[in-house]
């Protein structure tokens, strides 16, 4: 069977077959092609994207029974090399890259939703904090030479063992969010496990783009920030402000951390520094450097 024959057997599987092929999605500005769809059926847009057994199961143990602001699962196959296959609902929305503050506090709430659901109810199947633990200290291995780092990331590294731990996207980009003023729906649950809480709201606000401009600028990331405090706080009550600035500065290290031991070209290149100010900037605060 080739490649045009799977995807037929894919899209008729999960639509029927009277459907119409939009296009693929793909982001020009990284680089990408996903294994995303947009296609019509009744008149109707859907997304048809290949996915994991890992993402299916997410929404059938957390989310089938919730009204979070997420891409529900309409329909799901399994094709004959054993890749999965799912239909949700299609969003006419851009994603949280460069968005005002206003369309901030829309991400903040939808992520802090879940969170505060899953608080204090963490499921051992899908715990995933010695994993990442033991990955973070492989990482860890890498700052020998810089002392403040390398004393900064041992702090971090052990906040992931007693901060909170709720359901995580763990991939919370701001790719991942589609949004404007009024909502906004998290996408791509391929990697989410139970962690420690400030994974998401840190790396949500963390990262550059190809220009070395941050995806959130510094006024959304502070919209972002508030607004999840705000919500969690309802739920985490004995978490103050001053701790929970503490611990997303504890997520932002260590997302730009990996980051920066994965470079592989240090020199001449633009984002190391970046990085390397951001590091140090974390690390003086976890360690209460002035």
């Amino acid at each position: 069977m080739n490649d045009k024959s799977k995807m037929k057997m894919v899209f008729s599987s999960l639509l029927g077959k009277e459907y119409i092929i939009i296009k693929q999605f793909q982001d020009q500005k990284l680089g990408k092609v996903y294994e995303v769809y947009l296609v019509k059926f009744n008149d109707i847009l859907y997304v048809v994207k290949k996915t994991t057994q890992h993402e299916i199961l997410i929404f059938t143990r957390y989310f089938n029974n919730h009204h979070f602001n997420v891409a529900y699962i309409l329909n799901q196959y399994l094709d004959l090399e054993g890749n999965y296959w799912i239909l949700t609902n299609y969003f006419n929305l851009k994603d949280a890259r460069h968005r005002n503050a206003k369309v901030m506090k829309q991400c903040a709430n939808a992520i802090a939703q879940i969170h505060a659901s899953y608080l204090y109810n963490t499921i051992e199947e899908d715990l995933d904090t010695d994993r990442t633990v033991r990955y973070l200290l492989k990482k860890q291995k890498s700052l020998q030479d810089y002392p403040l780092l390398y004393d900064a990331a041992s702090v971090a590294i052990k906040r992931v063992q007693t901060a909170p731990v709720t359901l995580c996207h763990e991939d919370l980009l701001p790719i991942n969010i589609l949004c404007d003023e009024n909502q906004a729906v998290i996408v791509d649950f391929e990697e989410a496990y139970f962690l420690a809480y400030f994974f998401d709201p840190a790396r949500f606000v963390t990262h550059y783009d190809n220009d070395n401009l941050f995806y959130v600028s510094k006024s959304s990331q502070e919209a972002f920030l508030h607004t999840y405090f705000q919500r969690i706080k309802k739920e985490c009550t004995d978490l103050t402000r001053k701790q929970f600035y503490f611990d997303i500065n504890c997520g932002r290290f260590l997302e730009a951390m990996i980051v920066f031991v994965n470079m592989d070209n240090k020199e001449n290149n633009n984002s190391y520094e970046l990085y390397f100010r951001d590091l140090n900037h974390y690390a003086k605060s976890i360690l209460q450097i002035k």
